[in-house]
């Protein structure tokens, strides 16, 4: 069996699938990508051995680009954005609580500005918004 037996474009569409933090996501992820390779007559062993053989005509991920002085800007609002809400949950413990996971997210966006220095996504963005207006308004 070849690469070009299989169909790419479903297993393309599953196979990142396979990294959700949902175990029940993952494992039907999987049994779909199974279905996929039974319909094409192969199995999980030939899909490993095409990825194997298979070398990229491109790099699969680029290193994000270190942040330019044009990213300065952005880090420096990001951190003051950051900052305010850090004032406002101390200046009031017990009337705005934050989620374990907002808690998380806000430590680990902390540590990606301050120690790393890179602005955030437009996602993590969003998210710092949704927090700083729940939180700081």
């Amino acid at each position: 069996m070849s690469a070009n037996d299989l169909p790419a474009d479903k297993l393309r569409r599953l196979i990142p699938l396979l990294g959700s933090p949902v175990d029940a996501e993952v494992v039907a992820t999987a049994r779909a990508i199974e279905r996929v390779l039974a319909t094409a007559g192969a199995d999980w062993h030939d899909l490993a051995a095409m990825v194997t053989t298979l070398r990229p005509a491109q790099p699969i991920r680029t290193r994000r680009p270190r942040p330019g002085p044009h990213d300065a800007d952005a880090v420096k609002a990001h951190k003051a954005m950051l900052e305010r809400v850090a004032l406002a949950m101390a200046g009031n413990p017990d009337g705005r609580r934050l989620a374990p996971w907002e808690q998380g997210f806000l430590r680990s966006i902390n540590d990606q500005i301050h120690r790393l220095g890179t602005p955030l996504t437009d996602k993590q963005l969003a998210a710092l918004q949704r927090i700083h207006d729940r939180v700081v308004l």
